[in-house]
This record gives structure tokens, C-alpha cells and sequence, in this order.
């Protein structure tokens, strides 16, 4: 029997050790989060609430990511992020306040001091908080496990014996690699989860991703013979079933906390699903 703990990351481990997985300590990437003193009252987690937002997202994404490309002005970071002068002035502001950005005249940049060379840590995070918040799951980043070469999982759920697993991409979803296809396949089966979510931090369309994983795990199956279209979940295109309960979704963009409701979309396909095999 699996001891009851209250520490999300303890959880994960212990349902996978219980299920013969050898549990790693990953290495310790930056996470951005607030380098102000707690005691703020409503700030204390205003970053993490501004995570929800894919543009604030995708703003932090531009200053770690492209940070080699930096000092940037205001008028790059609104080409490039797509946010209108006033909610881009309102973001900076929020970073600069918690200590996150140094700026010079009308050019901004990500603070040294806060380590991340990548946004995607972060991202993984903010799925796990999900998970843990929202979606009543145990839920830990940055998993790495024993006697595999893919090891490193961006996210891992569980709830009693379910096991998720989530694989979180900062990239166009035209710019996904066979490579990164392959990798998403051998770790679905590796651990056998049930089920797996390809999600694409994007506000494009994932539909033509979702034919290419179809296309993908038809083949390593021995089943390319077969006409097996993915299936949409919800009317935004956001989100799509595979085939063998694998996923591909976006940020669901054009929704408030669009990433959440694309979590919820596949959660809720699965759950469905499940429950016409166990009763029939």
C-alpha cells in the first residue's frame, strides 16, 4: 500500500517506484518566480496567476529564450509577443517590480540574477500546479527515471494508480522535429501511462501535429494500413485525440487560462473513455 503523503513530487515517486520505475534526482533548472521578499498580500503570487495568460507566457519565453538576442525595446517585444503597448507596459511593470528585468532607457532584459536560461522549466511548473490545483491530481516537473535514454519528463500525474504523462514544447507547432515525435513515443512507452499529452505552448492550430502523431504511432504500431484521423475535443481546434489515448494539444489561446481548459478537454476524453471500457 502506498503511504499517504501531502508532498505532490512524494506522491509521483511512490506510485512509480511502486510500479518498478528507478526515481532519479533531476537536476535543478531556474524557475522564474518573484525574487521580491514574501509578505506582499495579493503580489505574493501574482506571477504564477500571470502564467495562466499565454501572451504573458510567451513575453517570458522571448526574454529567456531569445535573451542572447537582448537588450530588446518596447516596439521588438510587441512585435514579437503580439501584445498592445498598454498590456506589454503593464507586464514589464509586473516584472520589474518583482525583480525580474533590468532596463535601460526604453530597453528591457532579463535580471542575471534570475538564472533561466529557457522558459520551459517554468512551464512544466505551472502544468504540474495545475494538476495539483486545479485538476485534484499529484502532479511533479522535471521527472527522471532510471534505465532509459528519454528520462527526462517534463510532467507526471497520478491519482491512485493513473499514471499521466505530459511533454510541454515552446516551439511553433510546425516546427516539431521527427526527433521530438519519436522522443514523446518512446517515453509513452516506456512508462505506459494512461495517457500521454504532447502540449504545444502555441496559439496556432495543432491539427496538422495531430495527423503527424497519428501518422507516427500507426507506423511504429504496425497499423499504417489504417485510416484512424485524430479526433477533436472541443470547438477551438485546441485539442486532439490520437489514437491509445495520446494527446497533442495548444494553449488554447483565445481562452482564459486556455492551457487549463486544454488539460481539461483531454482529462475529460480520457475519463469518458474509461469509463465505456470499464462498463461497456
Amino acid at each position: 500500500m502506498i503511504p499517504e503523503v501531502h508532498d505532490p513530487r512524494q506522491r509521483v515517486r511512490e506510485v512509480l517506484e511502486a510500479n518498478g520505475f528507478g526515481w532519479e534526482e533531476a537536476k535543478c533548472r531556474a524557475i522564474i518566480t518573484s525574487r521580491v521578499a514574501m509578505g506582499l498580500g495579493s503580489r505574493d503570487s501574482e506571477i504564477d496567476n500571470l502564467l495562466g495568460q499565454y501572451k504573458f507566457r510567451k513575453l517570458l519565453f522571448w526574454l529567456t529564450d531569445k535573451m542572447s538576442a537582448g537588450p530588446f525595446t518596447t516596439d521588438s517585444l510587441r512585435q514579437n509577443t503580439g501584445l498592445n503597448e498598454q498590456a506589454l507596459r503593464e507586464y514589464l511593470d509586473i516584472l520589474n517590480f518583482h525583480r525580474l528585468v533590468n532596463h535601460i532607457g526604453d530597453t528591457w532584459q532579463m535580471a542575471p540574477e534570475v538564472g533561466a536560461a529557457t522558459f520551459g522549466p517554468t512551464l512544466e511548473r505551472y502544468v504540474a500546479q495545475k494538476f495539483n490545483g486545479d485538476l485534484h491530481w499529484f502532479a511533479a516537473s522535471g521527472v527522471c527515471l532510471e534505465d532509459f535514454a528519454y528520462n527526462d519528463f517534463d510532467v507526471v500525474a497520478v491519482r491512485g494508480q493513473s499514471i499521466v504523462v505530459v511533454e510541454c514544447k515552446l516551439t511553433d507547432p510546425d516546427h516539431v522535429e521527427d526527433s521530438h515525435i519519436e522522443a514523446f513515443f518512446e517515453r509513452h512507452e516506456f512508462l505506459i501511462p494512461d495517457f500521454s499529452l504532447l502540449l504545444i505552448d502555441t496559439d496556432k492550430p495543432v491539427g496538422a501535429l495531430a495527423e503527424r502523431l497519428t501518422d507516427y504511432v500507426l507506423r511504429r504500431t504496425g497499423q499504417s494500413g489504417q485510416l484512424v484521423p485524430p479526433k477533436e475535443l472541443g470547438s477551438r481546434a485546441s485539442a486532439f485525440s490520437v489514437i491509445q489515448f495520446i494527446y497533442v494539444a495548444s494553449a488554447n489561446a483565445k481562452k482564459t487560462d486556455g492551457l487549463l481548459r486544454s488539460l481539461q478537454l483531454c482529462l475529460r476524453h480520457y475519463h469518458s473513455h474509461r469509463r465505456v471500457a470499464v462498463w461497456g
